[in-house]
Formats: C-alpha cells, structure tokens, sequence
C-alpha cells in the first residue's frame, strides 16, 4: 500500500514532480485527514503538497530514507527505533523533525466474556490483531505486549497475521471470538471505537495497561504517560491507564530549506487556519476529488458530529528532550522551548498587571474607602483569581499535549471549574478531566485548597450575613457595632 495516491492528493491537473510528497497513512484514517488539512493549508504559504496513502509510520520512514517521500507523517516510536536502527529498522536513519503534532493514545478492544485486566492476560496464540504491517499500531502494539512481561517471541507468537484486514473486519472477528484483542494506536475518541462501545449488544471493552507496564515504557523515553478517559469515551466506567506517542511531521535531507522553514513558520504561527482546514475534513467539507491547494466549491455531504479531535495539541508545546537531537536546522528557531506556552505566558502578565494595579489600588487609603468594609473580602478574590491563573498554567503545561480540553489557559482554567463543580455533585456532563498521575494531582490539590479557602474566609462571612438576616438581636448588636467603630473612627480624625 505503499505511496498510493488517496483522497488527500493532488487534482490531475497538478504536475506531480513540482510538488513535494507527504506520505501520511491509510485511505480515510485520521494521519490521511490530517495531511488533507496540512496540505491546504500549506498552499497559502506558496507550498505544493501531495498527500499518499500507506499502511503507516513504518513505511512512511522507508519513503523518506528511499526518497520516495519528501515528508511523512510518523509515530514517535518508530522514529525511535529508526534513528537507532531497531527492529524493524536494519539500518539508522537520518530523517530529521519538523514539528511534533498531536498525541495518540494506545487503545486495547477485548472480546465479550474475556476476564482480563491488562494485555498481560493475552495468551492464546494468534489471537491479537494488532494493525496493518508497517504500521505504527503494529509496532505498538508489539512493544506494549513486550512491556506487560511477553518475551519478543511471545509476542510475535499472540498475533493474527491477515495483511489485507481492516480494523471493521477486526471487530467483527472480535465480536464473534476468533480474536481475543485488537490494537489500535490513534487519538481519541475515534469514531470507530466509540460506536462500537456505544452498542452494548457487542459487550466489547477496552482495558488499560498496569501502572509498572506504563512506567516501563515512558521511561525508556519513546512514550509518554496518558490514560483514556469518559471525556473521550462515554461509555467508560471508569478512566483506564495507557500510553501515548507523538504524531511527529518528518523530512528528509535534500528537501529545500526556505520550504522546510515556510512549513514550520505556517505551524507556529497558522495553527487556527490548519486546525479550521481540519474540522472541515473530518465533517467531510472538502470533496474527495479536488485540488488540494483549494476549497472544494461544492461541499460534499457534511457530518453534523465530528467525534475525532480536531485540536493539533503538540503545536506550540515545548519538545521532548530526545526528539530534540532530531530537529532539522531549518525548523529548529520555530519549536518552543519552555513549559509553558507562548499564549498563557502572555496571558499570564497581562492578569498579573492588572491584579498587581487593582491589589496596590486596594492598599491605598482612597481604595480602602471605596471598597469599605469589603476590602479583605476583595483581596482573598483577586488573590485566588491569581492562584487559578497559576494553576491553569501548570495544568496547560502537563495536560495541554495530551488533551485538547487543555491546550489553552481559558479552556484549562474552565476545566479547572467543571471539576470543582463536579465534586458538589453537581449534574455535569462530559467534564474535561485530566490524563496524567501528575495532573490528576494537581487538579485534585487545587480542588482541596479551593475547600479550604472557602472554609476559611467565606463560610465565616455567609454566616455572618445569614445571623443578620435571620436574627434581629444579632442585627442589632452588629448594627450598634458599626455606630460604634464610626464613632471612634470620627474622634481619632484630625
């Protein structure tokens, strides 16, 4: 399947060898769509980009290293393995990064009545469908197994071997016990995994890895901690550990420098213009058939529910440290570099300026008397709206790559209320949690110190105001108080 022409290339009338190709994966999968998007919006640089079709990251590393490609769409993973000549690599490679993309996630179907917790529980053989050869899924799937305590050729013992299956066909074989599990390595939701879910009649689950399996693999630095959870799939009891790889845009060398340079500049500073091309073909607004470096003229039918995400949340997040040794000169001054993103910092300053002013404004005498007897009252909140600035930060910093409920300051900081809303039970649907031990952490210390702040200053206010309001003694002697520190105030007056 390798370098096929699919839905994502050019028209007829574009002259193949002026334009560079982007070898992305299979016909109508989600690294096909987004090398549709990246392709349109690529042509508003001046850049003419082909999409083709392959089985995967795989095949998509041999293009580059052959020459067939000029970039590709590719698993962190695999380019791992590759650059370090690993199986199923026989030799290193010199493919270079341009930008990391967005995060899939390592998601594991098991069939009805299968009582196992982890891949660890896999054991009869050639009973895993584990992705189309040379792909990414595949590779993952292999190194997951691996990790949960399979010898290599255990591993390779589990899988069911059918080079012309598709993930529909799989399912089927899962629904009716001729597979015991299917890999796939996508972002989530897919939708796919969520229909299938949805219907309980198919009683087909997902499980998760075990937290030392997880571990294993995130600290041999190719994977990165995440976890699946109801935000992603509804029908989820509960939130279930995984791990997760970048999707990471791939050149070659020998590919012009200004164009390398153009498409990473488009990146940092287009990324609203690719992700609305993106939405648009995942509802199927661009016909199949036309120019890529045009809109379609006359949409094609459009879906009204768009379930895959459409957020391209590794773009402007600090790279990790082992992809960096692998950035192409060209692209290197657009990455980012520190933790946390360009937009919150500025975001950051702005509202510190701004409660810095009103707080100094509060100390003065004039801001005393203009606030009254309010004036602790008004600190506590602006000191708490700074402390959930701070803390949305920190949440965007660890969750923002992985989700796209977090990958800007607002949206993590009205995450951030949904949780703290969810814990007083109130009835929300679909709130945005995190993804990672850390964040989980941090989120739940936020929610505790929230707890305490109320119960510290604001339980003793209400009640205050509820006494007045409810008992006229109390009223009364609260009034005659008042009168009492006026006065005083009037004679201690020069």
């Amino acid at each position: 399947m390798q370098g096929q022409e699919g839905p994502c290339t050019n028209s007829p009338k574009d002259d193949a060898p002026r334009a560079y190709k982007l070898f992305t994966g299979p016909k109508g999968e989600y690294y096909a769509q987004v090398g549709r998007a990246l392709a349109i919006a690529a042509s508003h640089k001046g850049l003419k980009i082909a999409c083709w079709t392959s089985n995967g990251s795989v095949d998509n590393i041999k293009a580059l290293d052959s020459r067939k490609a000029d970039f590709a769409l590719v698993q962190s993973d695999a380019a791992h393995l590759a650059w370090f000549a690993e199986q199923p690599f026989d030799k290193a490679s010199n493919i270079k990064l341009i930008a990391p993309l967005f995060a899939e996630k390592v998601q594991i179907l098991v069939r009805p009545h299968l009582y196992v917790t982890s891949p660890a529980g896999l054991q009869r053989p050639k009973s895993v469908w584990m992705g189309p050869a040379n792909s990414g899924s595949h590779l993952s799937a292999l190194m997951v197994l691996q990790a949960s305590g399979k010898t290599p050729d255990q591993a390779k013992s589990l899988e069911f071997v059918d080079r012309t299956m598709t993930f529909e066909t799989a399912q089927k074989l899962l629904r009716s016990g001729e597979l015991d599990a299917v890999f796939r390595t996508s972002v989530a939701p897919t939708r796919e995994i969520t229909s299938t879910l949805a219907n309980k009649n198919l009683e087909i689950r997902l499980v998760g890895l075990d937290e030392r399996s997880m571990d294993l693999l995130v600290n041999n630095g190719m994977y990165i901690e995440t976890s699946l959870q109801q935000m992603d799939y509804r029908d989820l009891r509960a939130g279930l550990f995984t791990v997760g790889v970048e999707a990471l845009l791939m050149t070659r060398d020998g590919v012009d420098g200004d164009d390398i340079a153009a498409l990473a500049d488009m990146l940092k500073n287009n990324q609203s213009d690719l992700e609305t091309h993106l939405q648009r073909v995942l509802a199927g607004d661009y016909e199949a058939g036309v120019d890529a470096y045009g809109e379609s003229p006359a949409p094609a039918t459009v879906s009204t529910h768009v379930v895959e995400p459409s957020a391209l949340t590794l773009l402007g997040t600090r790279v990790r440290q082992p992809l960096l040794d692998h950035v192409d000169l060209n692209a290197k001054q657009y990455l980012w570099k520190f933790p946390v993103r360009k937009e919150a910092a500025v975001r950051m300053l702005i509202l510190s300026a701004l409660l810095a002013v009103c707080a100094a404004g509060l100390l003065h005498p004039r801001g005393r008397s203009l606030v009254g007897k309010y004036t602790r009252a008004t600190l506590v909140a602006l000191a708490t709206i700074f402390i959930w600035m701070i803390i949305g930060a920190w949440l965007q910093a660890l969750e923002g790559g992985l989700n796209q409920n977090f990958t800007t300051l607002p949206k993590a900081c009205w995450a951030m209320a949904e949780n703290l809303l969810a814990k007083l039970q109130l009835p929300l649907s679909g709130v945005s949690t995190p993804t990672t031990r850390q964040g989980t952490l941090v989120m739940n210390t936020f929610i505790w110190s929230c707890g305490i702040l109320v119960t510290t200053f604001a339980y003793p206010w209400l009640k205050k105001i509820w006494l007045v309001r409810h008992f006229p003694l109390f009223r009364h002697a609260q009034k005659a108080e008042e009168k009492s520190s006026s006065a005083s105030g009037m004679q201690s007056a020069p």
